[in-house]
């Protein structure tokens, strides 16, 4: 008889001689045996899953057929777009002075723009005039190298303009009475509420960034869009960005005819209105040996041909260093790097960095203790030859010297801290409510102005100060530097706004221009706006205009989520720059 045999007879044999419990103890037993033996099969596989095929077998297959159907993907899609081009190419090419050619919406990155073709000498001059009596828009251009002439001024849906062309001479050669349908295709203007237009239009508009929604910290997918809405709410010149990797894309400052906005997370490029762009910085090129730098927030410049910019250093890992506390300056021309200010540095010990921020503001701040200063705005002073920052979480807004970037000057309250940490804090006035989570700090001279979000408020016994009844304000404050002290602070909150985070301010002619992110969570679960309401997550910019003695002379929803700094945009001088 075989072992196999034999085994089997005398397994049999000791199962049928023993009772009912112990052939059920024994295939217990055997069952848990058998899941033992499982368990660790499993385990061996997901070990040489995890450690020999996954990286050696499984990975590399799944990235050549990605590889492939990407490149498939590519070459339909060059394929399509060779093949519109061949047509968008043609047509140009069929518009000439006796039969202009109108190009509407090809520019993916400027809607509004609209493109003229004439193919005449660039020696030709075009002179632009829209037929709208609301937003009447006059300049002349000269026809481009490509052949056409840029019409920029015109807004969403029907517009009728007339374009005058004049050769070298200067002798009128052609003259056209043209439209062009803008539709808006992404509901960028049907999105915007107008709940009180301007009594005029003073051609002098507001331009403002938003897009992203309560999401935009974290979502890359989102459009966002720095914009230009004229006296009656009208868009009248857009910047729109898909899919960017970065939500701070539309943060845009107006310097020397130009609009400076971020693209993705690493460049900057300046533009006219007219859509000529051109790359002035560039985070990866000006790298460190940590890593690169991504650009947040804020840029400004100086009179000494450099712009500064708060940047965040990272990694070659692709890992946050800081957040929001580095200071970078670059060549304006040539975009090299010229150095990086540490503002961690420059506060020495007046902050204790490891204790985190100040304020309480749970929704936003994503790591506490490199977060703990977040700044979120920059200008440059050149009478006093400072560098002027808003640090949100430590509610603070303060000046360092450009050439050394040791700290001048502090606005912020000093509670908590010790004599010597105070030295440089400014004396305020008696009775001044300090600001909590500012915004958009600017120096006018002696005058020093930033929009206050006034976030939650915590008191001395741990509660909570009430959202509705601390509404945010304007403030403004004149300092005496020479004797380290605020003379006078003057708060303006024309209306009830309660934001919570970006927002801000610009001044022009007695005019406030007002704008802030209506509808943000607070440490209660509410959303708070106006006052408390009961509509939901429903995300929207609020734009304003108010006169120096109260009055509303303009305000504007947007239901694109967040809203960042306003500012005045003069057409004027903008259709002017060459």
């Amino acid at each position: 008889m075989s072992f196999k045999a034999a085994f089997s007879s005398r397994l049999r044999s000791l199962f049928a001689s023993r009772g009912v419990v112990f052939r059920a103890v024994c295939f217990v037993l055997s069952g848990a045996l058998a899941f033992f033996a499982l368990s660790l099969a499993n385990s061996a596989v997901r070990s040489f899953y995890a450690g020999v095929a996954r990286d050696h077998f499984v990975q590399p297959f799944h990235k050549v057929i990605k590889a492939r159907s990407e490149t498939k993907q590519r070459a339909l899609a060059e394929r399509d777009a060779a093949k519109k081009d061949a047509v968008r190419n043609a047509a140009r090419q069929a518009g000439s002075l006796a039969s202009p050619y109108v190009e509407v919406g090809e520019d993916m990155f400027f809607p509004l723009l609209v493109r003229v073709w004439l193919n005449v000498d660039p020696s030709h001059t075009a002179r632009v005039a829209n037929n709208d009596e609301r937003f009447p828009l006059v300049y002349e251009r000269a026809v481009s190298a490509e052949g056409f002439v840029p019409v920029v001024g015109l807004t969403f849906g029907d517009n009728s303009f007339d374009i005058d062309i004049r050769d070298a001479n200067g002798e009128k050669v052609a003259q056209h009475s043209l439209t062009a349908l803008i539709e808006d295709t992404d509901d960028i203007q049907g999105g915007i509420e107008v709940r009180k237009k301007a009594a005029r239009n003073d051609f002098v508009s507001a331009a403002i960034a938003w897009g992203g929604g309560l999401s935009a910290l974290q979502d890359s997918g989102k459009t966002r869009y720095y914009g230009v809405i004229d006296d009656f709410g009208d868009v009248r010149w857009l910047h729109q960005r898909k899919g960017i990797s970065s939500p701070w894309v539309v943060f845009g400052v107006l310097f020397d005819r130009r609009i400076f906005l971020t693209y993705g997370a690493h460049r900057l490029f300046a533009t006219d209105i007219f859509g000529n762009k051109e790359v002035v910085f560039d985070g990866k090129k000006a790298s460190h040996n940590r890593g690169d730098y991504y650009i947040h927030h804020d840029y400004t410049f100086t009179d000494k041909g450099t712009m500064l910019m708060l940047a965040n250093p990272i990694s070659k890992k692709r890992e946050w260093l800081s957040y929001d506390n580095t200071i970078v300056e670059v060549d304006s021309n040539s975009g090299k790097m010229i150095r990086e200010i540490d503002v961690k540095e420059s506060l020495g010990d007046i902050f204790d960095v490891a204790a985190g921020p100040k304020i309480e503001d749970y929704a936003l701040i994503s790591d506490w203790k490199k977060d703990w200063m977040h700044l979120n705005s920059i200008a440059y002073d050149a009478a006093s030859k400072t560098i002027v920052l808003s640090g949100r979480n430590q509610s603070a807004v303060f000046a360092l010297d450009y050439e050394t970037g040791a700290l001048v000057w502090m606005f912020a309250d000093p509670e908590g801290l010790t004599k010597q940490q105070q030295a440089r804090f400014l004396e305020v006035p008696e009775g001044y409510v300090f600001h909590k989570g500012q915004h958009d700090a600017q120096l006018d001279g002696n005058r020093l102005r930033f929009f206050d979000n006034a976030v939650l408020v915590k008191r001395k016994d741990g509660s909570y100060t009430d959202p509705e009844t601390t509404p945010s304000r304007i403030v403004e404050a004149t300092l005496d530097l020479a004797n380290k002290k605020i003379t006078e602070v003057k708060t303006y909150a024309p209306k009830s706004i309660f934001a919570k985070i970006t927002s801000g301010i610009d001044v022009r002619n007695g005019k406030y221009l007002v704008c802030y992110c209506g509808i943000m969570k607070d440490a209660f679960g509410g959303y708070v706006t106006d006052s408390r309401n009961d509509k939901g997550p429903v995300v929207e910019v609020e734009l304003f205009e108010f006169g120096n003695d109260g009055s509303e002379l303009l305000h504007v929803s947007i239901r694109k989520g967040l809203g960042f700094r306003p500012r005045y945009f003069d057409w004027k001088e903008m259709v002017e720059a060459k």
